[in-house]
């Protein structure tokens, strides 16, 4: 019986190189991966045949798919998940990259801003860094009628800096209507709207995806208070396919959703790195974010790599380790 577990032990060390191995190579040459090229490029001690079966397996269970003009296989989001598992406990990854580029940083903006700059010239894409003010809560709000289907949301924190957001509604409204979403707006904020639902009940239906909609954005409007970013766009970038870049620049301009996934997915402990790829909406399903934080002061501060998920993470992960580890001392010292 021992010596049946060793055997299938060995097995199955053997498909995790296998399948690691597949995916290292087509992050590397952006290619499908054949078994043949497999046999010829690394020592797995098989056949092309047995490479074959044990990718097939592996396509079965979600990890690689493959192009419907070539055999060769390319790895899903669960296959990222496990390689990028698979190489975040290795030593050049645990110990980050030692860039000192934070020295003459006098401040907290200047860390920050080095720290972006830094991210996006080592990793080849986009860098974010950014402070977090978990505990913001208070905040006070209005919203004014600019036409039949737009309003405009603003929020203005304890310090008084103001975040706004245009909204387009689905229906047209109003004012007798817009009048009905703004009271709706306060009274699900100070408590249950339950009443106000109940009472006014063929208004609340009526207007109900236009409030769901306003809903939205001051959700979107109360998690960009918590959230300062820097960013530093590689300008190597350009040579990307345009498709991504459309992504990259979209996501970046409406930074509402990648402020979201950032504060959703912070790690529970300081400089442990974390990847994020399928918590992103689905028309950004191809990116992938990269990140790791730490607490200076009062403050929570975040390092990122944004880019395409198959981005060089051999490389990206150390760096973001490094980075945030750096900058996470410096600000110590200024803070």
């Amino acid at each position: 019986m021992s010596r049946f577990k060793k055997t299938d032990s060995d097995a199955e060390t053997r498909n995790s190189k296998i399948l690691f191995s597949a995916i290292k190579e087509f992050i590397s040459s952006a290619r499908p991966t054949g078994s043949k090229y497999l046999k010829a490029q690394y020592n797995l001690g098989v056949s092309p045949a047995t490479i074959r079966n044990v990718l097939a397996s592996y396509e079965k269970r979600g990890l690689l798919t493959h192009s419907f003009y070539c055999s060769g296989r390319i790895p899903t989001a669960l296959g990222l998940n496990f390689y990028v598992n698979n190489i975040l406990s290795r030593p050049e990854i645990m110990d980050g990259v030692k860039i000192a580029e934070f020295e003459d940083c006098a401040d907290e903006f200047a860390i920050l801003k080095a720290a972006a700059r830094v991210l996006s010239l080592h990793s080849e894409w986009v860098g974010i860094a950014g402070s977090i003010d978990i505990s913001s809560e208070e905040y006070e709000f209005e919203i004014k009628l600019i036409s039949k289907k737009k309003v405009l949301l603003y929020i203005i924190n304890p310090s008084g800096k103001i975040y706004e957001k245009l909204i387009i509604l689905p229906d047209e409204v109003s004012r007798k209507s817009f009048d009905f979403i703004r009271r709706f707006l306060r009274e699900n904020r100070s408590s249950s709207p339950g009443a106000l639902k109940n009472k006014f009940r063929a208004l609340y239906i009526e207007n109900r995806k236009n409030i769901e909609k306003v809903l939205t954005g001051l959700a979107v409007l109360r998690t960009m208070q918590k959230i300062t970013l820097q960013t530093s766009v590689n300008p190597d970038i350009s040579k990307r396919k345009m498709e991504t870049l459309t992504k990259i620049f979209s996501l970046l301009d409406d930074n509402g959703i990648l402020i979201s996934q950032i504060i959703e997915n912070i790690p529970d402990e300081d400089c442990v790195v974390k990847f994020c790829l399928e918590k992103l909406p689905g028309e950004f399903n191809d990116l992938a974010v990269v990140m790791s934080n730490f607490k200076a002061g009062e403050e929570r501060f975040v390092c990122c790599v944004l880019g395409q998920q198959y981005m060089n993470y051999m490389r990206v992960l150390p760096l973001v380790k490094g980075i945030t580890m750096a900058a996470g001392k410096r600000l110590t010292e200024v803070i």
